[in-house]
Order: C-alpha cells, then structure tokens, then sequence
C-alpha cells in the first residue's frame, strides 16, 4: 500500500513539475556578466546639430540624418569629426524629399538606400557611396516605387515602416500588412512572414493594437554577412533573432524574453503607451560577432528627464544572450560601430548639454 502511494505521489509530482516547465512564456530582465564604464572622447564637429536620429559608417567616414538648413544627410570625416558636405535635399524637385527619408549603407555594394513612405510617395532611391563622398550636386541613379502585399479586406495600404538592404539590390522591408516582406527591386516578393511573439499578445488586447504596438517602433539589424537579422519592440523588450536564407526565406533562430510589451488599444488613435510600459531597446546595430543596443529599460513618463538611462549600450551574441553593458558618460543619441577597429562612434548630449559627435573603445 505505502508503494502504491509512493508511485501516485511520484505521478503528481511528475505531472505538476511537468505543468511548471510548460508554463508560458515568462520574461527576465537580461543580466550582464560585465558592466563597462567607459569616457566618450571628442570629435572636434563645426556642425549644428538638431535632432540627430541615425548614423552609419561610410568606412573614411560618417553620415548622420539629422533635418537641419533643409538637408537631410550629413557627412563627417571619421578621423576628425569635420563637417565636409550635405546632401538630401528637402522640395519637389529631383533628388529631393518632402518628408523624413530612411537610410541603409549595404556595404555589400557600397550603396545608400533611402526611402521615403509618408504622403503616399513610397519611393527608393539608390546612391553609390563613393559617389556621395565625390560629388557636388548629388542624384540617385535609382529611383523605384515599391509594391506591397495587401491582406485581402485590409482597409489600409500597404508603407514601409522599415527596411533593411539585403543582397543584390534586394530590399528587405517590415511593413504595415505583414510584419516582414522581402522584395527584389523589382517588385517581386521573396517571402511573406507575419508570426509575432505569442507572448506579445494579452488576451485583452485585439491584434490591431498588436501590430501598431509591436510593429510600428520595432527596429532591426543585419547581420554583415547578410544571414541572420535581429529585432526587437521599444515596447517591452522580445529580442528575436532570425535565419535569412539565400532566396530571401526567414526562420526565427532565437527568442529571449526580457521585458513583456504592455500597450493599450489604438482603434481611436488612443496612444498605445501606458505608465506601466517599458521602453526596452530603441536602436540596434549589428557586426558578425555580436548585437549592439541602445539600452534603455525604463518605464515610459512623459517628459522624462533622466539621462542616465539614456547612456547605455547593451552587447548581446546571436543567440540573444547578454554579453557586456557600457554605461557612458554621454546622452545617447545615435551609435554606429566601426568592428575593424573596435570603436563605437555616437553622437550625444555631453556634460556642457551640447550635441557633439565622440567615440570609445568597445
């Protein structure tokens, strides 16, 4: 008798334990076996900068998009930080934009993609990156009007919130009826992906917000050797890693749980962001070792002033782990990293309150 109960006992306890490990999805804030305080040095920059919202590396040099005398693209030398030229002009004319353009350096083939997507332009234009650092009066050698897949009874069009430059002049684009589509230039879709985190959806919350939530702020990075890319929300934190493969199919390679995305609905243009929302990683930056962050974990308030949590850039590996944190002494702006000579260039706010572009050592 007492064996038999043993038994059931163990079959409980089999059973509960086995109940536990399929408890889904919790999440744990990342812990980082290493935290670096690390000092930005000066780049000596004769440029006024306003609100600066992306760099990237132009090998010799940097580009920073930043909207200031009607230009869009800013280029400085590496070395030095000196303002050298603009280009990106805002207007009607050729060549020009009417509303804030996204950026992409393959360097793949030493190209500039940009793209602009608001008041129903959705235009690519292609530069040659030697040609910007040349050339006075730049213009694209391509301009193309890309198409999207529309869901059937889809009420919206299809824009671009994102895109990344993959391959052979292919582009790789997150947009607003699928969470990823990839295009050849052409038009021609490569792959149609739309899964989410099943742990990004409350059971509350309709699948509208979840994608305007999830999808609307969600950044991403590329792998240099253009076979995986990352993303993550700046609602919450769900890092995801995923396989691209050679014709342009995607497969999510990992998936780490950091900080659950808490959103309300937006079907009234409500704001999706509460008080208990934390805003997790809201840049990202990619080499062939490693997945750079700006780091932010910190509950969203509005009109919050503390920096500190604005001076943190997070190291993680491919398969999402936390490798190191640097906590610098700047505001964090916009970072890019140069991995052949291991620095990280950023433009920030300094101890004097003024925008200045810096690097250090990683």
């Amino acid at each position: 008798m007492n064996l038999k109960i043993n038994y059931l006992y163990l079959f409980f306890l089999f059973t509960a334990c086995t109940v536990q490990q399929k408890e889904p999805f919790s999440f744990e804030p990342p812990v980082f076996p290493k935290t670096r305080q690390v000092q930005v040095v000066h780049l000596f920059s004769n440029f006024l900068f306003g609100d600066p919202t992306k760099m990237v590396d132009l090998r010799s040099h940097l580009m920073v998009r930043d909207f200031m005398e009607e230009r869009y693209f800013h280029i400085f030398e590496k070395e030095t930080g000196v303002f050298i030229k603009s280009f990106a002009n805002y207007g009607r004319g050729p060549g020009e934009f009417l509303t804030y353009p996204g950026m992409e350096v393959s360097n793949y083939l030493g190209m500039l993609y940009t793209y602009e997507g608001a008041n129903g332009q959705n235009r690519f234009r292609s530069y040659k990156v030697a040609e910007i650092l040349q050339k006075e009066q730049l213009y694209p050698i391509v301009e193309t009007a890309p198409s999207f897949t529309i869901k059937e009874g889809d009420q919206y069009t299809g824009a671009v919130l994102n895109f990344l430059a993959w391959k052979d002049k292919r582009l790789f684009i997150r947009n607003r009826n699928y969470r990823f589509e990839v295009q050849d230039t052409l038009g021609d879709v490569r792959c149609l992906y739309d899964q989410y985190p099943s742990s990004a959806m409350p059971p509350d919350v309709d699948s509208s917000a979840l994608r305007w939530a999830y999808s609307r702020d969600a950044v991403l990075a590329l792998k240099p050797d253009l076979s995986k890319f990352v993303t993550t929300s700046k609602i919450g934190c769900i890092l995801e890693v995923f396989d691209i493969d050679e014709s342009g199919q995607i497969e999510k390679a990992a998936e780490k749980r950091f900080f659950p995305p808490i959103y309300r609905d937006v079907k009234y243009n409500i704001s999706y962001i509460e008080r208990e929302t934390i805003i997790g990683i809201s840049a990202l930056f990619a080499t062939d070792d490693y997945i750079y962050a700006k780091y932010e974990a910190r509950r969203y308030i509005e009109g919050d002033m503390d920096r500190s949590l604005h001076k943190r850039i997070a190291l993680f590996d491919w398969e999402g782990s936390p490798v190191c944190l640097y906590v610098l002494d700047w505001e964090i702006l916009c970072f890019t990293i140069d991995s052949q000579v291991n620095l990280c260039y950023i433009v920030g706010v300094d101890a004097n309150e003024e925008i200045q572009l810096g690097y250090f050592a990683l």
